[in-house]
């Protein structure tokens, strides 16, 4: 996977590689151990829906009144960072922004125990100790071209990121 950023006037080029199976790994683990799982039940017209982080299971429709529903299920609930995941085994460069930026990667933090919340941070620190970057290139530019190829300004530390962009089918 390529990977473009972006730093005093100068773009640099790399080769982003890891183990495929380490990082299936890891996300598997963060998937059984730092999941939550939460009983509901509510009546109603609408089923629940699930979503890249939240997905139903042991969902029972049970028919109260014209077209009125008892609902119970299961919501699963899965950390941000096993979207991350999946976006760096797609080759998404936007996985590296949330891993290297720091974007929050535990949007269940409340509703975890202390122990889990260990295990994610030490999933974390996994998964960047697995990223091997490679410099390939680097490319002098001017920041008014830099606008027209879609250049991510982060503010931060005045360090810019290109992202690699897949091709519209």
């Amino acid at each position: 996977m390529y990977y473009f950023k972006y730093k005093d006037d100068v773009i640099e080029k790399y080769i982003v590689s890891f183990d495929i199976n380490k990082v299936k790994k890891i996300r598997n683990n963060i998937i059984n151990n730092c999941k939550v799982v939460i009983h509901k039940e509510y009546d109603g017209i609408k089923e629940p829906t699930s979503n890249e982080y939240i997905k139903i299971r042991n969902l029972t429709k049970i028919e109260i009144d014209k077209d009125v529903y008892h609902f119970s299920y299961d919501e699963v609930i899965y950390p941000l960072l096993v979207n991350t995941i999946n976006l760096l085994l797609r080759e998404d460069a936007k996985a590296i922004d949330n891993i290297y930026l720091e974007k929050e990667y535990n949007n269940i933090n409340e509703l975890l125990d202390d122990n889990k919340r260990e295990l994610l941070k030490l999933y974390y620190q996994k998964l960047k100790s697995i990223l091997s970057f490679n410099l390939i290139a680097t490319i002098n530019i001017d920041y008014n071209i830099t606008k027209n190829i879609g250049v991510s300004r982060k503010n931060k530390e005045k360090v810019y990121y290109v992202r690699n962009r897949k091709k519209q089918k």
